[in-house]
């Protein structure tokens, strides 16, 4: 993480990465998805190009409803990204010039794409030279008929992004 804010005027962050860092932040994350990684302490917490989430979707047995990030019971899963948060990234992908963009914003795989729709659009008419990875956000850009309005386009998310920050991968290496 720390490369990337390194690299990038701004970093926004969804998924599993996200729910790390609500919960490093001290913010409750219910049921949500998480990795393994613990980020408590970690230096890039408050790091100002980390462009922070203000509001999610979550779901629990009553439904799904629209939630401050400070406000997720523990009953709740964090399934997409919020308006509001969604609106303060839109002046970001209005004013880039280059965006990387890697994992779709909520749970794609679960039906959760209207996050990932609303970002996939903007960037897409935004002017911006695009770089997206990922299998599941290439899937949601195909879905959307957008893939060939982004300037690059990757299945492999890990690969790229592995590229991208050490200009080489394993499989790159191994040819030699």
């Amino acid at each position: 993480m720390e490369k990337y804010l390194e690299l990038y005027d701004h970093v926004f962050v969804t998924g599993a990465l996200l729910n790390d860092i609500l919960k490093a932040r001290g913010d409750e994350i219910g049921t949500s998805l998480t990795s393994d990684v613990s980020l408590v302490g970690a230096s890039f917490l408050d790091n100002p190009k980390l462009v922070p989430a203000i509001d999610v979707v979550v779901e629990s047995s009553h439904g799904t409803r629209i939630s401050s990030i400070h406000n997720i019971s523990p009953a709740e899963k964090i399934i997409d990204m919020g308006p509001a948060t969604l609106a303060s990234l839109l002046p970001l992908v209005n004013n880039a010039k280059t965006i990387l963009w890697n994992g779709p914003l909520g749970l794609y795989e679960k039906g959760a794409i209207g996050g990932t729709e609303i970002l996939a659009k903007q960037i897409a008419g935004s002017g911006a030279f695009s770089i997206v990875g990922g299998g599941d956000t290439v899937a949601a850009i195909e879905s959307l008929n957008l893939n060939n309005k982004f300037g690059f386009v990757s299945t492999g998310g890990g690969a790229m992004l592995t590229f991208l920050e050490l200009g080489t991968t394993p499989a790159i290496e191994a040819l030699g």
